[in-house]
């Protein structure tokens, strides 16, 4: 019985210790699959953090440089709009003024190195001519450049001696024109960044620079550029702050154009500017791998991270290479931690190998228990990982356009007025958020219709009720069975505030001009009234001349006239004399062939001082009067000629005239065109002869329905730096020698007024000068309604 009992207590214990011995297989088991399973999970966990957080700081980076060039880019663009608005309104500044608003311009940029503005010829204030070689702020040519470069010391203006420096075509090493900066804008009417370039500041003294440059476009024409420049290596000092805080500083960046040229990088500053090829061929050709993620040089293993940035006219790239330690760091440490709790696990297991069922089974759950307690461990890595980012960011269950909060930073907890998380998620309404519930209507109907939103500009309310402005940026993240919602926050209020006060700047800066341009306006006035006065003045003046030249004239026939008179009465008395004690034939004879004589004189002379005045009053009805009618050519001339005599003898010159046989019929104003030929003439008679003798040729001609009048003479000619200014009001080389300097000025006025013609000359020094007057041989009525309106 006992050999029995001992043969089934044998049994009993094999057959216990075998199912305890299965169990414990099946528990092992169990638990490699598990832990398996568990380290799966994690590392996926992890990648996701990673990837998620490599995606928020790529984000970051791209931003920061868009808003590095934004920056630079708003000097030129408020410079260009300032430039074509006062042409557009012909409000120009002062070429002084300009140059002195560029560098206040620089000043106030702190991210550029040098502003200008260059412009094409006689474009912004069409004076070119009065400003050649005027260096301040003008080329040899005259053209209008302003450039000015900040140093450690100040401000330097740098003039430009040539103006066509701007139109080299040359290339540089890397195929781009010298010019780009100035040809790329305006052929594009565009703003345009260029690749790097170096620029000869001084001689002897290079600096790499790359321009952003702004076309200046006013009533749909080319006007010119307003350009900054960005000195390379503080760019590539700004682009490694800009990455600096990634993971400790370890990140490696290469910041490249569309053609592999070096932007910035961290690990070549002195290279900026080169082919990466040349730089480093390994780089170079991991960044024409786009597929490659990983990378390994020497020892190190690195994550690639890849960016597009399209910056104006240009696409750039970066490469981010992160080391893998530094990604991995805390899945590594986590991982270690998991594996020797697994092995410890399993070593309890086997020592416990004689324990019961209920033993194995609890030892079962509390493996289950630290599972849990590893991924919780996990995800609250995960939410160290959101908490440490520099910016608001907040991830929520997106439910029927309504976001339930999650989880939130810290950040977004410091932004939005919460103490802690907690009490967020508790009291935190997706309402409350918005300033306007139309914005938020907008927001996710864009989210539903494109699964994500970038740079959502609206205003935002913290928990105090105050609200900002924010950019919004948000990604729909679906897994399994919820709908997640990450938004990224970005107070720009700062940014709009500046450039709110740039824009009032600019404001009460076209207050200020508006207001100078009343004042000019009303001395533009009070001179053009001062001028028609002068010129009212000045025509009467000329017909005062005209008078005493007539009145002169006429004292040899009036007298004549007078003479033969006297001498008829005489020869009349002798024949009474003569009646009264005995008249002959041959006293009536010699009466008549003398009366004969007397009144030929008498007539001959009564005509002459008829047509002197019949011309003079004719010229005068015609110059103090502004009638159109209908005359001829020729009869205007002999009119003309015939009340200029006096002058004309008295000058010692010669005027002689050159005309059709056929008469020439116009439909016009004679009296303008009498004084303009008057004015002519005299302007001859008077300034182009040094010595007596001149010949003064007066030639007229017709073309269709034109009229052409030429007034030549062979005098000294018209030096050709004062041709530009001889129409203009009060310019006489004669001051103080009884030239008025409005001769000339009224004769244009009244062609290309009244008239509606052209007046222009021809001269050369010492060949002599030609006034060309062409005009309509019927003159328009617009003129007349215009001066009875």
């Amino acid at each position: 019985m006992s050999g029995q009992l001992r043969k089934n207590l044998l049994i009993s214990t094999v057959f216990l210790l075998m199912s305890f011995g299965g169990m414990l297989l099946i528990a092992i088991y169990l638990l490699q699959q598990a832990s398996i399973q568990s380290s799966r999970d994690a590392w996926a966990q992890a990648q996701s953090s990673i990837e998620f957080q490599l995606l928020l700081n790529a984000e970051n980076i791209s931003n920061n440089i868009k808003n590095h060039i934004q920056r630079a880019v708003e000097t030129p663009e408020l410079l260009a709009l300032m430039a074509s608005k006062t042409v557009e309104k012909s409000e120009q500044l002062s070429r002084t003024q300009l140059k002195t608003l560029v560098a206040e311009a620089l000043r106030a940029n702190p991210v550029v190195n040098s502003v200008y503005m260059h412009f094409q010829p006689n474009a912004y204030d069409g004076e070119d001519d009065a400003n050649r070689g005027d260096y301040r702020h003008s080329s040899e040519q005259g053209t209008l450049e302003i450039y000015w470069v900040k140093h450690a010391d100040g401000l330097h203006f740098y003039p430009i001696a040539d103006g066509n420096f701007k139109y080299q075509q040359q290339l540089d090493a890397y195929g781009q024109s010298e010019s780009e900066w100035y040809n790329c804008p305006s052929q594009t009417r565009q703003n345009c960044i260029t690749e790097p370039f170096w620029w000869e500041l001084q001689d002897l003294i290079n600096v790499q620079l790359m321009s952003v440059t702004v076309p200046i476009i006013a009533n749909n024409a080319f006007l010119g550029i307003a350009g900054v420049d960005l000195n390379m290596p503080e760019f590539n000092a700004a682009i490694t702050a800009f990455v600096r805080p990634l993971y400790g500083g370890n990140v490696r960046f290469y910041l490249l154009t569309d053609s592999a040229r070096l932007l910035a990088a961290n690990d070549y500053p002195e290279r900026v500017g080169e082919s990466l090829q040349d730089v480093d061929a390994a780089i170079s050709t991991l960044f024409n791998t786009p597929s490659q993620r990983t990378f390994v040089q020497g020892e190190q293993g690195y994550l690639i991270e890849r960016l597009s940035l399209t910056i104006l006219n240009k696409q750039w790239h970066m490469l981010l290479l992160i080391p893998e330690q530094e990604a991995l760091t805390e899945f590594t440490q986590a991982r270690a931690d998991f594996t020797r709790l697994s092995v410890r696990n399993m070593a309890g297991l086997i020592l416990s190998s004689g324990l019961l069922i209920l033993l194995t089974m609890a030892i079962a759950l509390k493996y289950l228990h630290k599972r849990e307690r590893l991924l919780s461990q996990s995800q609250a890595e995960l939410e160290l990982i959101l908490r440490a980012a520099p910016t608001p960011i907040s991830v929520g269950y997106l439910v029927h356009d309504k976001v339930i909060l999650h989880k939130v930073n810290q950040a977004w907890l410091d932004k939005f007025g919460y103490s802690d998380q907690q009490i967020a998620l508790n009291t935190f309404s997706d309402a409350l958020l918005w300033s306007s519930a139309a914005d938020h209507t907008r927001l996710m109907q864009q989210i539903r219709q494109e699964g994500q939103v970038t740079a959502f500009v609206v205003w935002l309310t913290r928990r105090d009720g105050s609200a900002f402005l924010g950019e919004i940026s948000a990604t729909v993240v679906q897994t399994d069975d919820e709908t997640l919602l990450v938004t990224v926050y970005d107070d720009i209020s700062d940014h709009y505030a500046l450039q709110g006060q740039l824009l009032a700047i600019n404001d009460q800066l076209e207050q200020r001009v508006d207001q100078r341009t009343q004042q000019l306006q009303h001395t533009i006035n009070t001179l053009e009234l001062t001028k028609q006065e002068l010129i009212q003045s000045e025509k009467l003046a000329a017909l005062g001349n005209l008078v005493a030249g007539i009145a002169h004239e006429l004292n040899t026939p009036v007298g004549n006239a007078v003479l033969a008179a006297s001498r008829l009465k005489s020869d009349y008395q002798h024949l009474v004399a003569k009646t009264a004690v005995g008249l002959t034939k041959k006293d009536f004879e010699q009466f008549l062939a003398d009366g004969q004589d007397s009144t030929a004189i008498l007539d001959r002379n009564l005509l002459r001082a008829a047509e002197l005045i019949r011309s003079f009053k004719q010229v005068a009805i015609d110059q103090t009067s502004l009638q159109r009618r209908t005359a001829f050519v020729h009869e205007i001339l002999d009119d003309v000629l015939l009340m200029l005599q006096p002058s004309i003898r008295k000058s010692g010159h010669s005027v002689t005239l050159q005309q059709p046989d056929q008469p020439i019929l116009i439909e016009s104003y004679p009296g303008p065109l009498e004084q303009v030929l008057i004015n002519l003439v005299q302007n001859a008679l008077i300034h182009a002869f040094d010595q007596p003798g001149g010949q003064v040729t007066i030639t007229v001609s017709q073309l269709d329905q034109t009229l052409m009048l030429s007034v030549a003479d062979n005098g000294k000619g018209i030096p050709l730096a004062i041709q530009p200014k001889i129409f203009e009001p009060f310019f006489t080389t004669r001051l103080g020698q009884g030239g008025s300097g409005l001769g000339l000025s009224l004769a244009h006025n009244m062609v290309t007024g009244i008239l509606k013609g052209q007046l222009r000359v021809e001269s050369m020094p010492g060949e002599g000068s030609r006034f060309w007057v062409t005009m309509p041989r019927v003159t328009p009525e617009q003129y007349l309604s215009n001066k009875e309106g």
